[in-house]
């Protein structure tokens, strides 16, 4: 039966459309799972969200699909906390891999300074968690000592 049903027929490019913006959805969520880079992770779910929008769009033209696109978002930022974790701690890993190569402690904390005010900058876009999680982060950072 295919990925969604109709109340009224679309034609074929707005068919195209919707399968695209479909993929191009699944496609960023599934990235969002593996970013290492705070800059990364916004670009992928601004682009997702880009594709929510579209699919919501035809939501609200009558067009049903088998299952809802506010639905599958709703998933999505269930899982978004996790998610947002998971990138910090690999990115918090990448910077400490990064900083252990250079050879001054100057070097090293501007490394891990630099890092967490590209992180600062995400505040207000970012889950309060998220933001504890940060802040922790911060405050045991052996190479800000």
């Amino acid at each position: 039966m295919g990925l969604f049903s109709f109340y009224k027929k679309p034609t074929a490019a707005q068919k195209k459309e919707i399968e695209a913006a479909l993929s191009r959805g699944r496609t960023c969520a599934k990235r969002l799972e593996s970013l290492d880079s705070i800059d990364k992770y916004f670009t992928e779910w601004d682009k997702y969200m880009k594709e929510e929008e579209i699919l919501e769009y035809y939501e609200d033209q009558r067009i049903k699909f088998t299952v809802s696109p506010r639905k599958i978002h709703s998933m999505v930022c269930a899982e978004i906390p996790r998610i947002e974790k998971d990138t910090i701690m690999r990115s918090y890993d990448r910077m400490q891999r990064d900083a252990a190569k250079l050879s001054t402690d100057s070097g090293k904390k501007k490394k891990a300074e630099k890092f967490f005010n590209e992180l600062e900058y995400y505040y207000s876009r970012l889950q309060p968690e998220s933001v504890q999680l940060i802040q922790q982060l911060k405050n045991g950072c052996q190479l800000l000592q």
